[in-house]
């Protein structure tokens, strides 16, 4: 499952345009508006990086990382919000979370630099423990 990313955040316009630049850089990129609706699919496909907004009608970014990382603690999960502080990147990063973006993407040749690097970081430790399917991962 090499390049795998799940897009989480409550705007419809950010799902589409970030699935689209992954894309076509050569990452296949899943989207879901709804936070409930993806930890349910990340319980059924470990992907490999998450891009989390921060806030989010139904549930907080550091809500979604404490239940995904209670699914696979190897999860790489990238926070995304319009509201920067150093407080929130803190907090994010107590959360869990390996990196911090802003919104809006004004330097997209970064944003796909960060997740092209949480990407190369889960497949090394995959490759390293010889870790092949989402079922391997479950049992660290």
């Amino acid at each position: 499952m090499q390049n795998s990313l799940l897009i989480i955040d409550d705007e419809e316009i950010i799902l589409q345009t970030l699935q689209i630049i992954f894309r076509k850089n050569g990452i296949a990129a899943e989207i879901e508006s709804n936070p409930l609706t993806a930890i349910e699919r990340y319980e059924q496909k470990n992907f490999n990086v998450v891009l989390v907004d921060v806030l989010m009608p139904q549930m907080l970014g550091s809500e979604v990382i404490q239940k995904i990382k209670s699914i696979n603690p190897l999860c790489n999960i990238i926070m995304m919000t319009a509201f920067s502080s150093m407080a929130k990147v803190i907090e994010c990063i107590e959360n869990g979370a390996v990196d911090y973006v802003t919104k809006p993407f004004t330097d997209i040749p970064l944003l796909l630099e960060i997740t092209q690097q949480t990407i190369q970081r889960v497949n090394r430790w995959e490759h390293s423990f010889g870790i092949t399917s989402s079922s391997d991962r479950m049992g660290l």
